[in-house]
């Protein structure tokens, strides 16, 4: 919510919000799309954030692009 609050101005949908309201309509639009994320052929938990996210997330796709 950290990182979309601060880029809040270059999305429409969260233009405005912030704190509660904006983890409110985080929450909505999770729900909403639930059914699509679960149709993902791949998937990836990060319960972190930040550089060490990345990297993580940069390892594991890059084992997909080798192959």
């Amino acid at each position: 919510a950290r990182r979309l609050e601060n880029e809040a101005h270059q999305r429409p949908l969260l233009e405005g919000k912030n704190g509660q309201p904006l983890l409110d309509l985080i929450e909505k639009k999770l729900v909403e799309r639930v059914g699509f994320y679960e149709q993902a052929h791949l998937s990836l938990e990060i319960l972190d954030d930040g550089e060490e996210a990345e990297e993580e997330l940069a390892k594991y796709l890059w084992r997909f692009v080798k192959i």
